[in-house]
């Protein structure tokens, strides 16, 4: 047992020490930006932090517990020792548990003891909205309030994330490999997202129902609002009243699907065996693959197999986007649900578009990099360049042109109520290029450390760094890209269209060419040591 602790830890503590710096870093922002704008908001903007934190650690967790020791080719050895295979799945989903865990609870610590201290101070919880008052304007919250209300979104987070953790390490044993676990988590996050919301909806709650849904979804017991202006934002939350009774009861189902976990772990397979046919197997005949297509020339052979590739990615994001959209105007009646997703479907996109320009970005190079397929390429007569740049600007014209392109096609001519998340010309000149960048950020992360799912935790914390740096002073708030966007947004329905103003040219023209840059680095650092 001491043994099988001390083989987790020592897999385990690079991602351990990584969240604590984390989670360490977004307590002292909290602090920090608190100390510098007094909002009384310290738990709304660390309960943030740590769901953006469980989220990306529950992927980069799963894809280690599900596929971890597949992609080392340590399973079959493992599997041969006398030692309980159960024993050793319980040593590892329970270390990922921990190591997503400890994290957090080092982070609300720090700011629990700011607040005991008095150095912070906390609003009152957010009251109905029929009574709301923004938090500046309302009292301060008793010491024992505050810290209840740090703890509740301390311990949402954490469940929240376990969830996740355990449906992907379950799930990722019938995949293939890092990428695919780490893919599909992409996938149940943003569900997740999207379905934790309905019981926040309008302006009555029904405690009983958030009780229920909670103890199944653990994020649905908190909501965040943001608030904003020229020299700042706070976010203020919202907790389930009954949020307590939702945890407890929510740690038997997770402790029940980790224990499926345990149990299916070795039964699946290994990549060092080729398990047995099935018996009956359902499939559609591969009748493409047995037509024969004659291609004159290299660059077209290049071209296609890129397009083969890059295509279905693309193609799988928009539907996602589409289910999202779909998803938010359920409650729609009347004839106008078709016009209401056509006119929601450019904000369901900024949103989807900029993950999935992640998923699209690493997956296309995570097998050219590799041993197998990555081997095979090196030894044919095509120069690295000419891959590069094949696989780089295909994959990004059609994840541009199937999502965005796609996008303002159906959405331009939507009925207009003038909302903020309708198309306009702003989208058009803002979300390819934000997009792209994404997209060349997770292509510059895979290539440098021959791993899709670094390369994509990547790009979302380079983004996310960049972004908090931004937002963080009152000089700078107005040159982050999706400031910019809102900016020239609200300037275009109020008549004017003028890309000249809010910072458009600089800000979008950075962005530009740090896309370009990031692919020169990557076609350098993809290049083949040998």
């Amino acid at each position: 047992m001491k043994s099988l602790i001390w083989k987790q830890w020592r897999e385990s503590r690079f991602h351990f020490y990584v969240f604590c710096v984390w989670m360490l870093l977004a307590a002292l922002y909290a602090i920090a930006y608190e100390l510098g704008h007094h909002y009384r908001a310290v738990v709304g903007s660390f309960s943030t932090s740590a769901m953006l934190f469980s989220t990306v650690a529950a992927i980069v967790l799963a894809a280690r517990a599900a596929q971890g020791e597949r992609t080392d080719r340590t399973l079959t050895f493992t599997t041969s020792i006398p030692v309980s295979i159960r024993l050793v799945a319980t040593v590892r989903i329970v270390g990922a548990i921990l190591t997503l865990a400890i994290p957090i609870a080092i982070g609300a610590f720090i700011v629990a003891t700011s607040l005991a201290l008095g150095w912070l101070e906390q609003a009152t919880p957010r009251p109905i909205p029929a009574e709301y008052a923004q938090m500046p304007q309302r009292t301060v919250a008793a010491a024992n309030i505050a810290l209840e209300q740090l703890a509740s979104v301390s311990c949402i987070a954490m469940l929240g994330g376990v969830e996740l953790l355990v449906v992907l390490s379950l799930y990722g044993l019938y995949l293939r490999s890092q990428a695919q676990v780490g893919g599909l988590g992409a996938v149940l996050a943003l569900v997740v997202l999207v379905i934790a919301e309905p019981m926040w909806s309008g302006s009555t709650r029904w405690p009983l129902g958030q009780l229920l849904y909670g103890i199944v979804l653990p994020q649905s017991l908190v909501v965040h609002w943001g608030y904003g202006n020229s020299t700042g934002g706070y976010v203020d939350h919202e907790l389930a009243l009954y949020r307590w009774w939702s945890v407890m009861l929510a740690l038997p189902l997770l402790a029940w699907i980790a224990w499926g976990y345990v149990v299916r772990y070795g039964k699946v397979g290994s990549v060092d065996r080729v398990g047995k046919p099935s018996r009956v197997r359902f499939a559609m005949p591969a009748l493409l693959s047995r037509v024969a297509i004659p291609l004159p020339t290299r660059w077209s052979a290049l071209l296609w197999l890129e397009l083969r590739q890059s295509l279905p990615l693309a193609c799988y994001g928009l539907l996602l986007a589409i289910l999202v959209t779909v998803v938010g105007k359920l409650g729609q009646t009347g004839t106008g649900f078709v016009e209401a997703v056509r006119g929601e479907l450019p904000h369901s996109v900024f949103f989807v578009g900029m993950l999935w320009a992640i998923v699209v970005g690493s997956s296309l190079y995570s097998t050219d990099l590799g041993e197998k397929v990555g081997g095979f390429r090196r030894s044919r007569p095509i120069p690295h360049a000419i891959w590069f740049w094949n696989k780089f600007f295909i994959g990004l014209a059609a994840m541009l042109l199937v999502m965005d392109g796609t996008t303002i096609l159906v959405s331009w001519n939507a009925p207009r109520t003038y909302s903020l998340s309708e198309m306009s010309y702003a989208y058009i000149a803002c979300m390819p290029l934000l997009h792209a960048l994404f997209y060349s950020l997770a292509v510059m992360g895979t290539c440098l450390f021959r791993r899709p799912l670094i390369g994509g935790v990547l790009a979302v914390l380079s983004y996310s760094a960049v972004s908090i740096a931004l937002t963080t002073f009152p000089g700078t708030m107005q040159l982050d890209p999706l400031s910019v966007y809102n900016d020239l947004l609200i300037t275009e329905r109020n008549g004017v269209i003028d890309f000249t103003q809010h910072g458009y040219p600089l800000v979008y023209g950075v962005l530009l060419a740090m896309a370009a840059i990031f692919s020169l680095v990557s076609l350098r650092v993809a290049r083949p040591a040998i």
